[in-house]
């Protein structure tokens, strides 16, 4: 039942209070003609992320609007609707403010709806609400502490070009290239200055090396943290998900909470690139040393990122239980991290195969042992390309006429034209190249 269908039952004095929340900020009016309309965006979703749909969101609502004004000829209707139209159509409106002033009325109506009614707060919904919450409070910390060690950074690289200068002064300065006039004595004392200065510049090197070692290391135990609790908010929407609980509410949150953890990964990854660099030419023992430590800092990323892809990519729209040969059937996966990894730029095919239970174990407990050519059966029309949605920021891979052409059962079986007796699972496959050298294979 819908939110607006739960107001119209209560008692007509419950009403009138519960109306006096609309005003010239959201006219009754429009709350009532356009009820199921309103109940179907997400404006939760547009309140906590800033993203340039605010825009498109309010553009539709301004059409619905439209609407109602020229299917009315009541004056003072029609006067009420097109002073709010005017409103949010301004070019200096104040989308945010629009969009939040509606979703607390929402959340408002709901809140009274449950106290009214002595409902208990579902506690599923405020456990999750929790998490989210706490994930994206993670996601500011860790994209702040990445903030700081670019900043280090760029200290570090500007330490290193003047350690690199003072590096070939003594080099020229022994080459006699300059100074050939000062006797021998003040040529060493000239030289000893030089070399304390690079002694101090190469110890300072060090010590922000190690410094920024220590905020990766922190840094990557929060992603692992942010990791394992976002798996685990994943794994309970797909659970709803086979259970047909699942809400757009919660995918789309889900979906924000993987951008943002994308994205922080990829400019971890992006600045340990630049280090890359930056050490190549590294040659003490103590160098090395940094330089060790680096090399697993980048694995530990390069693994978090591929956990995160692989978790986040997910059925959107999972195919029938039952299916039939010679049937045609239909599936959409999704990469929710997609839109941050500019991977759509590379045409990602998705393939599907069905496996039977003894192959999906093993590829459950172990990639590697898996031949990716393991199949019992033929489905047709089985590969596809995932496309990036510009409107919804996502990239999908939509199958629209898969087909079951043959499977392979341990032994026959009276129903030989289900795979009822049988467990099987549909396993996609994509190949994901993050990097030159990053490249790895996701179900």
């Amino acid at each position: 039942m819908s939110v607006w269908s739960r107001i119209l039952s209560l008692p007509e004095d419950q009403q009138r209070q519960l109306f006096s929340i609309y005003n010239h900020n959201l006219p009754i009016e429009i709350r009532m003609q356009l009820a199921d309309w309103i109940e179907q965006q997400n404006w939760q979703y547009f309140v906590e992320n800033d993203t340039m749909m605010k825009c498109e969101l309010i553009q539709r609502f301004g059409i619905e609007i439209q609407n109602l004004i020229e299917m009315s000829n009541d004056v003072a209707y029609r006067y009420k609707l097109v002073n709010y139209w005017n409103m949010i159509t301004n070019s200096n409106a104040d989308i945010h403010a629009i969009i939040k002033n509606i979703n607390d009325c929402l959340i408002y109506e709901k809140e009274f709806i449950r106290c009214t009614n002595q409902e208990p707060v579902p506690f599923n919904q405020v456990n999750l609400f929790e998490n989210f919450q706490k994930l994206n409070q993670m996601n500011v910390v860790i994209k702040n502490s990445i903030g700081e060690t670019e900043t280090l950074f760029k200290n570090i690289k500007s330490l290193k070009e003047t350690f690199n200068i003072k590096q070939l002064e003594i080099s020229n300065f022994d080459s006699h290239k300059f100074n050939n006039n000062n006797n021998p004595n003040d040529n060493n004392v000239i030289k000893m200055r030089f070399m304390e200065t690079v002694n101090s510049l190469h110890l300072q090197y060090q010590t922000h090396m190690n410094d920024l070692i220590n905020r990766y290391r922190d840094i990557i135990g929060k992603l692992q943290e942010m990791s394992l609790l976002l798996f685990n908010e994943l794994d309970i929407w797909k659970q709803q998900q086979k259970s047909k609980l699942d809400s757009s509410e919660t995918y789309l949150q889900l979906k924000s909470l993987s951008e943002k953890m994308a994205s922080n990964l990829g400019n971890l990854l992006q600045q340990l690139k630049f280090i890359d660099t930056l050490v190549s030419n590294d040659s003490t023992q103590e160098d090395a040393m940094i330089i060790a430590q680096f090399i697993e800092i980048k694995k530990h990323t390069t693994l978090l990122f591929k956990n995160l892809i692989s978790e986040t990519f997910i059925v959107k729209n999972q195919p029938k239980q039952v299916i039939k040969k010679e049937t045609k059937f239909n599936a959409t996966v999704t990469m929710l991290a997609g839109s941050e990894l500019n991977v759509h730029m590379n045409s990602l095919v998705v393939r599907v195969q069905i496996i039977n239970e003894e192959q999906a174990k093993l590829w459950n407990s172990d990639h590697e042992k898996f031949h990716l050519n393991s199949c019992c059966g033929e489905i047709v029309n089985n590969t596809t390309v995932m496309e990036y949605n510009s409107a919804t920021n996502t990239l999908s891979a939509n199958f629209i006429n898969l087909r079951l052409k043959s499977i392979k059962r341990a032994e026959k079986k009276a129903s030989i034209d289900k795979v009822v007796d049988e467990k099987f699972a549909l396993l996609f496959l994509t190949e994901i190249f993050l990097e030159s050298d990053i490249k790895f294979v996701i179900s």
